[in-house]
């Protein structure tokens, strides 16, 4: 959002160099001759110019004459009124407060899907060590994360699941899932993860066996994982499944509902998703799916309630998201752990960076590199900073 204003007086003296300040989760900018204010819950932008870029440093109670037109004007004052907090990656990352905490535990899988966000297959080689996944596990707690979820590849390849869900059952974590295409899932195995109080999550793409091996690639991957969700039910751990949505099956949903209703998972436990172009993902614009059926995307929760996530990816990667894997924040193989790499100060926004002059609503265009609007929003922010 965009407001501008008469311009101010050159009287008014202006810093040289724009700065950042943290106040009531909003991050101010002041610069010569105008302002920008994001907010750290929605990253809505308000970027101001003119007097009412001087009055926010001099006289922001002057804004509210205009927030009855504009809103955001509101919380931006109140905001302004808080004591200043220094200005960390941390606080831009966290929002209101850190919800999901990824784990790439290795980059191995015994299947090859063509749409593979992680570009996962029998061939990678890359993982995390024991010493690193319990570092980042202990971390995630200290910082405040409610539900860690171990994926990959293939979680159940990795020799540190067990240790791993352990240790986050130790740390309190409210939430511990294993994102899976369960073909390694054992009876054992998946009553030692049970007892340890972690979920299932599965990968599932038709109700056909046939289209479904022809996306993973894998001969009898359908047959195995439809035991493998079967056995996760039986265990009595919570199970849910996740379909990615391609030509192939685009109209496989309802009935692909129906079966695993039939094997017990919950109805409201069943989701679809869009393929994303990241890894060997593609985005086909000409794909015309079947809007009838309701799919839940991958997306974190909006307005005042959003909550704050990461990723470490199978090579020692921190990042905002697994599906934003290019905006790499830290690295444990450079010795960083997540507080390390949350710990940077930072200095100011990049002028021309594209959130304060591209309206909200035209960053969920389809074709984008996230599929997701808020993961969108968020990486304009994180990519638009600069460091101290």
């Amino acid at each position: 959002m965009e407001v501008r204003g008469a311009p101010a007086p050159m009287t008014i003296s202006e810093p040289e160099k724009m700065s950042i300040e943290l106040r009531g989760g909003w991050a101010f900018e002041r610069g010569q001759a105008d302002s920008l204010a994001v907010s750290l819950s929605t990253e809505d932008a308000v970027h101001l110019t003119g007097e009412l870029h001087r009055a926010l440093w001099h006289t922001p109670e002057q804004l509210l004459q205009w927030s009855s037109v504009l809103p955001a004007l509101d919380g931006l004052v109140r905001a302004f009124r808080a004591p200043v907090a220094p200005p960390t990656l941390l606080e831009f990352v966290r929002s209101t407060g850190f919800g999901q905490l990824f784990v790439e535990l290795t980059g191995r899988c015994n299947e090859r899907c063509v749409h593979c966000y992680a570009s996962s297959s029998p061939e990678v080689e890359s993982q995390l060590e024991l010493a690193e996944v319990l570092h980042v596990v202990d971390e995630g707690a200290e910082l405040g994360f409610t539900t860690i979820q171990f994926t990959g590849g293939d979680p159940l390849l990795s020799p540190w699941l067990v240790p791993a869900v352990q240790r986050a059952q130790e740390r309190g974590f409210e939430n511990i899932e294993i994102y899976t295409n369960g073909l390694a899932l054992r009876p054992e195995l998946a009553q030692a993860l049970a007892q340890r109080g972690a979920q299932f999550a599965f990968s599932m793409y038709s109700h056909r066996a046939a289209v479904h091996d022809a996306i993973t690639q894998t001969p009898d991957s359908w047959a195995r994982t439809r035991r493998a969700i079967q056995l996760a039910v039986d265990t009595g751990a919570r199970v849910r499944v996740n379909a990615v949505l391609r030509e192939e099956n685009a109209t496989d949903l309802a009935a692909l509902r129906t079966l695993l209703e039939e094997m017990g998972v919950p109805a409201g436990r069943i989701r679809a998703d869009r393929e994303r172009p990241v890894g060997r993902g593609q985005w086909d614009a000409q794909t015309q799916l079947d809007h009838s059926q309701p799919a839940e995307m991958h997306q974190a929760s909006t307005g005042s309630g959003r909550r704050g996530k990461l990723a470490v990816t199978y090579d020692g990667n921190i990042v905002p998201c697994i599906f934003d894997r290019q905006l790499i924040l830290g690295s444990l193989r450079q010795g960083q752990g997540l507080r390390a790499a949350l710990a940077r100060p930072v200095r100011s926004f990049r002028r021309g960076f594209p959130f304060p002059q591209t309206p909200r609503s035209l960053l969920q265009v389809v074709g984008q590199p996230l599929g997701c609007g808020s993961c969108r929003a968020r990486h304009s922010v994180l990519d638009g900073l600069e460091f101290a």
